[in-house]
């Protein structure tokens, strides 16, 4: 880091010997332990900045208990002197780097159990007073007017995200991190050259230390020539309109990363890269590279699987990139299942439509529904608008008109109006909204994820049926040893605007199933006529899950899951509530985990058990 230190105290060397010293004799007091020992236990004292979490972390020594062992098989930590001494130097380190130059660490207990084989150790912590920060500044390699202004007036807006402040704890890592921020903003600014060194002055005796950076510019640079290679079908101009800078303009590190991520946006290529060609002489006009490889433009995916609510499920996704120039694509997607018996889909998709961060969708499509509750075919075109946000936050708008032919034989209730139209046409604008902060991407551990999807329908076209539909669905992951506990809330309201009330079977809420409350069969969770479900125009949905790993690709969970459909709308009685519990395993793969699962109505007349398999989490 280059760092260039000093210090108001001349008996620097002697205090840090001393230290030394004092340490060495505290590790060297530590009793004589039976080697080989199983670490049942690990407990700090004294530790107050620090958490034991932070301390454990830093240490090869771990306790394990019975539970642990058993259950999540994790190995035993046999005791070993040599060991222990090291994670104590490591732990002082650690202290020392994070400003408590004077802190004391031994290991102050041993207890032994000759009969068990087991050690627990106790770590005694004296962190005494930390070395506090009195002063920071900024100040240019050389006294210019211009450097001066510019350097304060960028430390001035840093000042308060920057973990070197005043009244703060020092930090070694600290130091690091506000240079590269500082770097950064020089970077954002226009000096792609700059180099920032601070110069730390500690005087011991008050515990107190004091910080000058000291920034040396460079030249103020602007982007000069734009190159783009190994593009074959995407022209050069349509990659151009993805930029947020050109030639001439003041140089921004910034700017480079967000074109790389507009153009990779645009989904039609495999890698892309945007660097700018700095050089030794420090050119003011730096040119920029722009490497691309594009992703094949004909591909197919072909999957084959079972499920207990589809059956055997098949599908073919194909893709073709570069349609009629530029990055438009188009995908045709064909599906068979018990649940859809054909779906067909066609998209075209135009990426970089009005922004670079908004695109276009037309996708007309056919397909036939048999659920539980209903069978129907149905054919017609969505048009939707998605428009990112931020990386994890996009909406959409999306416009869609279809015609259905509902099989009225499949209906368990024909007096819900009077008149039930078999054939009829629905138009409506759907609004959703998703932020989706959960990692990874097919079996999250940590994040969150919101959904809301607002629907009205009976707008023109020939549109036979008038209502609001509203759906939220929020989640959370959450790590903790090992393991994943994952919570979900869904709630959905339904009003008709028509005097009959009547809500086409498609659109009604249904509860039960391997993504539902897990102790009911698809859709059985709700009202019922005739053993046959027919939905409801209110939904309320919860589910806890704890997950762990068993051994290699293979998990657990244990879930419980409660909630209802209701036929009035935005209507919830908490004493309707139904509950079900199970357990299930999950065998990891590319596509997702194999979900097996196996649940049971709770205090509840219904009982059956049923058995949920399929691919993907429940969520």
């Amino acid at each position: 880091m280059g760092l260039r230190m000093s210090f108001h105290t001349s008996g620097n060397i002697i205090g840090i010997a001393i230290i030394s010293v004092i340490f060495l004799l505290a590790i060297s007091s530590v009793s004589y332990c039976q080697e080989n020992f199983t670490v049942r236990g690990l407990e700090f004292e004294g530790n107050q900045a620090l958490s034991d979490n932070q301390l454990e972390a830093y240490m090869s020594t771990y306790a394990t208990g019975s539970f642990q062992q058993t259950i999540f098989r994790k190995k035993p930590f046999l005791f070993s002197n040599d060991i222990l001494q090291s994670d104590l130097s490591r732990l002082l380190r650690y202290y020392q780097r994070e400003g408590f130059l004077y802190a004391q660490i031994e290991a102050a207990d041993l207890e032994k159990n000759r009969q068990d084989r087991t050690v627990r150790i106790k770590i005694q912590i004296t962190e005494n007073d930390s070395i506090s920060i009195t002063g920071v500044q900024c100040l240019p390699f050389e006294s210019h007017f211009i450097q001066i202004l510019l350097m304060n007036s960028l430390f001035d807006n840093l000042r308060p995200s920057l973990e070197i402040r005043v009244g703060k704890r020092f930090r070694d890592d600290g130091i690091e991190a506000d240079r590269l921020v500082l770097a950064e903003a020089f970077e954002n600014a226009g000096y792609p050259y700059v180099e920032i060194n601070p110069e730390i002055a500690i005087d011991e005796e008050s515990k107190i230390v004091n910080i000058d950076w000291i920034v040396n510019p460079g030249p103020r640079c602007v982007f000069g020539i734009i190159n783009i290679s190994g593009n074959q079908h995407v022209a050069d101009s349509f990659i151009r309109r993805s930029l947020n800078f050109s030639s001439g303009i003041e140089y921004s590190r910034l700017a480079l990363d967000e074109s790389q991520k507009r153009i990779f946006g645009l989904g039609v290529f495999h890698i892309v890269t945007v660097s700018a060609q700095l050089s030794a002489e420090q050119d003011s006009i730096i040119p920029v590279e722009i490497r691309i490889k594009e992703a094949p433009r004909f591909t197919t995916k072909i999957g084959l699987g079972y499920g207990r609510e589809e059956k055997i499920r098949a599908y073919s996704d194909s893709r073709i990139l570069g349609v009629l120039g530029g990055a438009r694509h188009l995908n045709l997607y064909a599906k068979h299942s018990s649940i859809e018996p054909y779906r067909l889909s066609l998209k075209v998709i135009q990426p970089a439509f009005i922004s670079n961060y908004t695109s276009l969708e037309l996708n007309p499509f056919v397909l036939r529904q048999k659920e539980p509750a209903f069978t129907e075919n149905r054919y017609g075109n969505n048009v939707s608008i998605l428009h990112r946000f931020k990386d994890y936050l996009y909406g959409s708008v999306t416009h869609t008109f279809e015609r259905i032919d509902l099989d009225t034989n499949s209906l368990a209730d024909m007096s819900i109006i009077d008149e039930l139209n078999d054939l009829y046409n629905k138009s409506s604008i759907q609004l959703g909204l998703i932020g989706d902060y959960s990692s990874p991407v097919f079996s999250p551990r940590r994040g969150n994820y919101a959904a809301g999807i607002f629907k009205i329908s009976g707008l023109g076209l020939g549109s036979d049926y008038h209502f609001s539909r509203l759906l939220l669905d929020m989640r959370r992951y959450q790590s903790l040893f090992g393991t994943v506990f994952a919570g979900r809330l869904k709630i959905g309201g339904i009003k008709s605007n028509d005097s009959h009330k009547f809500i086409p079977v498609e659109d009604r809420f249904y509860a039960g199933g391997s993504a539902s409350v897990r102790g009911w069969a698809r859709s059985e969770l709700g009202p019922i006529s005739d053993e046959i479900p027919i939905g409801g125009k209110s939904l309320f949905e919860a589910s806890l899950e704890w997950r762990f790993p068993i051994i290699s690709i293979v998990s657990g969970a244990v879930f419980y899951d409660f909630g209802n459909v209701w036929l009035d709308s935005y209507s919830y009685s908490p004493e309707d509530l139904r509950y079900s519990g199970g357990m299930g395993l999950r065998v990891r793969t590319p596509i997702g985990p194999i979900r097996l699962d196996l649940a049971r109505p709770i205090n509840d007349e219904e009982n059956t058990m049923q058995v949920h398999l399929s691919v993907g989490e429940a969520f």
